[in-house]
């Protein structure tokens, strides 16, 4: 039985790539952002992808699938926003617990930051799935050889019958030792390639540590790292599209005795991602993809937890209730 997944709010693509590399058939997934569905489009031109917002797809445009991964949108509940949660329009948690209401999948795979479980809209989304045990955990990228520090909220679920899915063990460590048996943290030198890239001038460094005093002294969150050969590639984030006039998170590296900006394509390889992954649109739309997807390596990993042997003991296709169809029309 080859297991079948549905991604909303699917972005580029990235958890599509890694539900084929699971070996599982991804049947279709859906984004409001124009130029990730194109790129999505471009890339798993088997996998039906629809420019749809969540509030207005019907459950009759999507076919019975046995898991839905959702990357729940962070930027109501990341610190480095404007924090409105439950006020913030991009908050999809209700009409996503409906329409997974609808169509009952056997699996569920969220994604989302941290601050999310300290949100009304957490306790929103499990109350409103109480048909499913859903086990939630922080991971760090890196433990699970993406070359990353990048730490993500994880809930992990099923329907319920008395027996929650455990959340994967870690593969990579900072520290590997003969006890752990396990493998090295994934370091910059792995995936450093800049030669494209100039040197920062005197005048884009002095501006990133006044940027960085100012938003400070505001309340705002700026973080300024250095990278070498040595170091973990700090997360990706999309505001770094402008380099040294990032508002947010600013990552300089330290290459062969000159200073830089990461490169997009060491930005791509940090989130999993090959070299010959296709991605539509300016350099903007490039690095909102990329910083918002999931990497392939995570949903590979997080679908390869699910044991042949669980999966056969879940009746499919009596799990596939369609209540109530979800009015609207899809916006492309």
């Amino acid at each position: 039985m080859t297991l079948t997944t549905g991604h909303i709010c699917c972005g580029a693509g990235g958890d599509i790539l890694g539900a084929k590399q699971a070996g599982a058939i991804p049947l279709w997934g859906f984004d409001l952002n124009a130029m990730a569905v194109h790129t999505a489009r471009a890339n798993h031109p088997d996998t039906t992808i629809h420019h749809a917002d969540l509030r207005c797809i019907k459950t009759t445009d999507l076919s019975a699938v046995d898991m839905i991964i959702c990357g729940i949108p962070c930027q109501p509940f990341t610190p480095i926003g404007k924090r409105l949660k439950e006020k913030d329009t991009r908050d999809i948690t209700i009409p996503l617990v409906k329409l997974i209401d609808n169509l009952r999948p056997a699996y569920l795979l969220f994604e989302n930051v941290r601050e999310y479980k300290s949100s009304d809209s957490f306790q929103i989304l499990n109350d409103g799935l109480s048909m499913y045990d859903i086990n939630w955990q922080v991971i760090n990228y890196a433990d699970y050889g993406i070359p990353q520090r990048r730490l993500r909220l994880f809930g992990l679920g099923k329907l319920r019958d008395g027996d929650a899915l455990q959340h994967p063990k870690q593969t990579h460590t900072e520290s590997p030792d003969i006890f752990n048996q396990l493998s090295p943290w994934i370091k910059f030198s792995d995936i450093r390639d800049g030669k494209d890239m100039r040197p920062m001038s005197a005048r884009a460094l002095s501006g990133a540590f006044s940027r960085r005093s100012k938003y400070i002294k505001s309340g705002h969150g700026f973080s300024l790292q250095l990278v070498d050969d040595n170091n973990l590639c700090p997360t990706v984030l999309a505001t770094m599209y402008s380099g040294s006039g990032c508002k947010s998170n600013m990552v300089i590296v330290y290459d062969n005795g000159r200073l830089r900006h990461l490169s997009f394509l060491e930005a791509r390889r940090a989130q999993g991602f090959t070299d010959d992954y296709m991605f539509c649109g300016n350099k903007k739309d490039n690095w909102l993809m990329v910083a918002n997807a999931i990497p392939p390596g995570i949903a590979k990993t997080y679908i390869r937890r699910i044991d042949h042997g669980t999966y056969n003991n879940i009746n499919l296709n009596q799990a596939f209730v369609c209540k109530n169809d979800i009015q609207g029309d899809k916006n492309g």
